[in-house]
């Protein structure tokens, strides 16, 4: 490890964004640990296996990261389920899971792993979503749980602004987590978004990117032009 190196703590790394966030700093040369609950078997990730909706795991889980890191200098919250269902017929289970892995999750992962930023002087990244701005029909589980995990990233970071660790809200529109062939063309690529979120990690030590709103730069075209966007659809 390079005396530049960071060590990073990622939720979530087995595919998608959070595989890709993975990729982009250890191609850096960065150290990772992983909390994942399907295992890729990657050992490059440095899996700890960890159900995250299951609160009983995961203090150890993150002490066992950090350990094996021998410090921590970066935690990115990005392990989130969409569980999507009209409000009368979404289930106990899907919305209890929603809320465990997307939004409390977050919240126990972020506070056993404060003391460790604090001694290295290190950042949270946050993966929010444009759903907290733009919800949809079935998405109450999933936007519900963002727009908290958003409040929440708030909040951290009026917290622990004042012993030094920097907090980054990443808001991102739509991602190519999941190929579905032409809708494609109009997603953002899990790796373009890694990088930047990199490049936040890498600001100057005297700023903050506070909150990074990211859009496809091909938008999807709508019915609705001009003054017309004002009026509900």
């Amino acid at each position: 490890m390079s005396p530049e190196a960071r060590r990073v703590l990622i939720t979530g790394s087995n595919r998608g964004l959070g595989r890709a966030i993975a990729e982009a700093f250890l191609g850096r040369g960065d150290r990772v640990a992983s909390l994942n609950r399907t295992l890729d078997g990657d050992v490059r990730l440095g899996e700890v296996a960890c159900d995250l909706a299951a609160p009983e795991g995961v203090p150890a889980a993150v002490r066992e990261a950090t350990t094996r890191l021998g410090a921590l200098d970066v935690c990115v919250l990005n392990a989130a389920v969409r569980r999507l269902a009209p409000v009368e017929g979404m289930s106990d289970e899907d919305w209890d899971a929603s809320v465990a892995t997307n939004l409390t999750s977050a919240f126990r992962v972020a506070r056993e792993a404060i003391p460790a930023l604090v001694a290295s002087g290190g950042q949270f990244v946050v993966i929010g979503s444009h759903a907290t701005r733009h919800p949809f029909e079935s998405g109450a589980a999933y936007c519900s749980t963002k727009a908290a995990v958003e409040a929440f990233a708030r909040v951290l970071a009026l917290e622990l602004r004042p012993q030094g660790i920097r907090v980054t809200l990443i808001s991102p529109g739509a991602i190519r987590n999941r190929p579905m062939g032409e809708a494609d063309a109009h997603k953002i690529e899990p790796a373009s978004l890694a990088q930047l979120i990199v490049q936040c990690v890498e600001a100057p030590a005297d700023l903050i990117v506070g909150e990074l709103d990211v859009r496809p730069a091909q938008p999807v075209a709508s019915p609705l032009t001009g003054i017309a966007r004002l009026q509900p659809c």
